[in-house]
């Protein structure tokens, strides 16, 4: 006797000892029932895998093999709503927008490399007494970074060359012994480029019409890097580097009409978009513990920079033993107890935020009064417009 298995319905025996399906129609109808139930729920969980929900997403940005580390250290969140078809369109819209202000940004400001179709940072850098006409982005950037320069306080356009020899040493086997704190040898060549960095006489930047800028350095400052055997391009924007990127994107953001989201930086900088809703934003203590909460409003930006040891291999500003490291000023002897400095920019000045808090560093005073701005100290408080507050 032979038997057949069949998945749906019953056996039955014929005469003849071959086995049939019985109520064959039935069975059919079932399989195709069940058929298409199965085909329901793996279009369902394709549907759903995709599917986008309402409220903040991480944008993304798209690869780029010239540069694939361009949006390292940026971030951007970004509020939708809607359906989820609506939304993933509009997702897309904003990372293309995100991706190019963000590439674009990336190689304006970079002071060591070239790109095809553009003239950037190391454009004027390779040309020096020779007119370059740059993009409106990088002639607005160059001109506020100038203007933080004449302030003379804890910044300078021109120290191209004072920064890469701290990130030589930051980068070398063994850092702590190269610190000018402890290498008396160190800390003399470093004084005396710092002290030909900050004489403005060395530099000249000439702002022209049609985007026209003309850069040049004096042959002393050329013969005070070859004496003390230093390299490297000297106009660079430096520590406002970051603040500048979110504010070529957040203008990109803002034009193309993407207003309801939020961009920040490794380097601890947060802007606020113009549709972004009203909030607080966290200042941390040494402790990273939230120390106080600051009010923002839709289009500002806010800034925490902190003091870290040379030893902790953290880049811009330094502190070793007490001493606090300036990339455009001579050591300065600082207040052993500080830890870092806020600012909050209403109008939506990343770079005027981050600049406020260089200043605090480095011990010098704020020019803008309705700019809030406070220094955080080990010790767990607050120094707030010379007022000293206590944490509870």
């Amino acid at each position: 006797m032979r038997f057949v298995v069949c998945t749906y319905g019953e056996i039955m025996k014929s005469e003849n000892g071959i086995s049939k399906p019985k109520h064959l129609a039935v069975r059919i109808a079932l399989f195709a029932a069940f058929f298409l139930l199965a085909v329901g729920a793996f279009a369902y969980g394709v549907v759903g895998y995709g599917h986008q929900e309402e409220g903040y997403q991480s944008i993304s940005t798209s690869a780029d093999e010239e540069e694939p580390n361009y949006a390292s250290g940026f971030t951007l969140q970004y509020y939708f709503e809607g359906r989820s078809d609506a939304i993933k369109q509009q997702m897309k819209q904003v990372s293309e927008v995100y991706s190019t202000a963000l590439k674009r940004a990336y190689k304006l400001l970079d002071k060591n490399n070239a790109y095809d179709g553009y003239n950037n940072l190391y454009t004027l850098n390779i040309e020096p007494g020779h007119p370059v006409v740059v993009s409106a982005e990088l002639y607005a950037v160059l001109q506020d970074a100038y203007d933080k320069t004449c302030q003379n306080q804890a910044y300078s356009l021109f120290s191209g060359a004072v920064n890469d020899h701290w990130n030589s040493i930051l980068y070398s086997d063994d850092p702590q012994n190269f610190d000018p704190a402890v290498n008396e040898e160190e800390r003399e060549r470093l004084e005396t480029l710092t002290a030909a960095t900050m004489n403005r006489e060395n530099f000249t930047l000439i702002f022209g019409e049609g985007n026209t800028i003309t850069f040049t350095v004096s042959d002393a400052y050329q013969k005070v890097l070859a004496s003390c055997e230093f390299e490297g391009n000297v106009l660079d924007v430096g520590m406002l580097h970051d603040a500048y990127v979110v504010s070529i994107v957040a203008n990109a953001l803002e034009d193309a009409g993407f207003t309801e989201g939020y961009l920040t930086t490794e380097s601890g900088i947060t802007h606020a978009l113009s549709g972004q809703k009203s909030g607080k934003m966290a200042v941390y203590d040494a402790n990273g513990e939230v120390a106080k909460q600051v009010s923002y409003t839709p289009g500002s930006a806010f800034c925490q920079f902190r003091l870290y040891p040379l030893i902790e291999g953290e880049l811009g500003y330094y502190s070793v033993d007490g001493h606090f490291r300036s990339p455009a000023a001579s050591p300065l002897k600082l207040n052993e107890t500080k830890h870092s400095a806020a600012a909050l920019s209403k109008n939506g000045s990343a770079p005027d935020a981050a600049f406020a808090c260089l200043k605090l560093l480095s011990g010098g005073e704020l020019s803008d009064e309705s700019l809030p701005a406070l220094v955080i100290t080990k010790e767990g408080s607050l120094v707030e417009n010379d007022k000293m507050i206590e944490l509870q």
